[in-house]
């Protein structure tokens, strides 16, 4: 039987007198330039947020690049954290995986870097369409740590997520985790240990992803893998059953294969907001979704909608 870990030794403790929030990343990449794009969903994200939450959203960067933040986009942050790169490089100008990959190894230690104590930890390219009290803050005693793990389509049918994961995940036996949004609290012990031995696995892959996996493995150590390996390690019960929450999870591939008529909406990005809710299309959206097709003037005439109405 999985372990299901608490947030409180005491449970009556009150929700409301702690600190939580948003942190999301926005880290430049000498081999794939798009700061400026993710920049603009990580906006856009905490607009939406804003919109329905009335707090903003906190971004993390490289404190290189707070100059490429205009003045007019700072101010929709809570706050703006800076990661001092530099030390990190030196530490790991050894270390083959951070140097090929280290805009991840920063998401296995954000319990260092986030402000809040019960975080969520979201992708830039997420936008929120609805109060989180709803379905999040209010049940919060119940997991020290959670993950999404139940993606659905446009129209709340259950997404098969089977073509992404392959047989990666059947062949290693691991747990169905999404990363793009997961919680935690990070005075949790159980939480501590949880990024301690992401970080290390992340540190130490070459070596480890030999040991731990079976016959198929990630070449890549991104989040996805390198958590659900942990959680399983750690036999975390973390998962979210409650069904309101869930993930719009969007991919040009799923939209040309299932529905092609909502290709071009997206393209065109037929989004309305009507009465304090979002709408693509005729359908009204009650979760969050996660942006996989996306230009930066798609995400301007976004941002300039929800600009619009906050005004």
């Amino acid at each position: 039987m999985q372990k299901e870990i608490k947030f409180f030794h005491d449970e009556k403790e009150n929700i409301n007198a702690v600190s939580k929030g948003v942190v999301t990343f926005v880290l430049s990449d000498e081999k794939n330039n798009k700061f400026n794009l993710y920049l603009k969903c990580a906006l856009l994200q905490s607009l939406s947020f804003y919109f329905f939450n009335k707090q903003k959203i906190s971004i993390i960067i490289y404190e290189q690049d707070e100059k490429l933040i205009p003045k007019k986009y700072q101010n929709y942050f809570d706050k703006i954290i800076k990661i001092k790169k530099e030390e990190f490089d030196s530490f790991f100008s050894n270390n083959i995986t951070y140097n090929n990959y280290k805009n991840f190894y920063f998401e296995y230690i954000v319990n260092r870097f986030t402000p809040y104590d019960y975080t969520i930890k979201t992708d830039s390219d997420i936008v929120w369409t609805k109060k989180l009290d709803d379905y999040y803050w209010n049940n919060i005693h119940k997991f020290d740590l959670w993950f999404t793990a139940n993606l659905c389509t446009f129209l709340d049918e259950k997404y098969d997520n089977k073509k992404i994961r392959r047989k990666l995940w059947e062949e290693n036996d691991l747990p169905d985790i999404y990363s793009a949004v997961f919680g935690f609290n990070k005075k949790s012990k159980k939480v501590l240990e949880f990024f301690y031995l992401c970080e290390q696995i992340f540190i130490n892959y070459e070596i480890l992803k030999k040991i731990i996996y079976k016959s198929l493995c990630r070449h890549i150590p991104d989040t996805d893998y390198i958590m659900s390996t942990v959680v399983k390690l750690m036999k975390l019960n973390c998962f979210s059953y409650d069904s309101n929450w869930k993930m719009y999870h969007l991919t040009k591939e799923f939209i040309e294969e299932e529905f092609h008529y909502c290709y071009h909406i997206i393209n065109s990005w037929r989004i309305e907001i009507k009465k304090n809710n979002i709408y693509y299309g005729l359908n009204k959206l009650s979760h969050p979704f996660h942006i996989q097709v996306k230009t930066e003037k798609n995400i301007d005439n976004f941002i300039k909608k929800f600009e619009n109405i906050i005004k």
